[in-house]
């Protein structure tokens, strides 16, 4: 089982914020868990029903496995302006394709949300 903390290393690794074994600072990493726990929320309302509950850093996730990558790479394009970093090509490619596959697997939304934007 994955953890939110390593979601989130993984993510920032992507990017080249941080190296393998580097440590986010403890604030920086709080405000990256918060912004986790509301995307994988948010993305009910695209189809895509995690039933996700918030946790903590270090709290086990209940995801499956082939679920992580897609996150991960969904993440680090939610995170990437923030931290003034161009999303390249590959990571557009394997988050949009990862975000596809978990549509697929969850069903699509039957309507779209009036008022509901992201």
């Amino acid at each position: 089982m994955t953890t939110a903390k390593q979601i989130i290393d993984g993510a920032f690794r992507e990017l080249a914020i941080t190296q393998t074994g580097e440590e986010l600072p403890s604030n920086e990493a709080q405000d990256a868990l918060d912004k986790l726990n509301r995307l994988l929320h948010a993305w009910r309302l695209l189809g895509v029903d995690l039933n996700h509950i918030d946790v903590t850093l270090d709290e086990t996730m209940a995801i499956e496995d082939d679920h992580v990558l897609p996150i991960i790479f969904n993440f680090a394009i939610e995170v990437a302006p923030e931290y003034g970093k161009a999303i390249r090509q590959d990571l557009a490619i394997k988050a949009s394709t990862g975000f596809d596959n978990l549509l697929s697997f969850y069903g699509q939304p039957s309507e779209p949300t009036p008022g509901v934007y992201f």
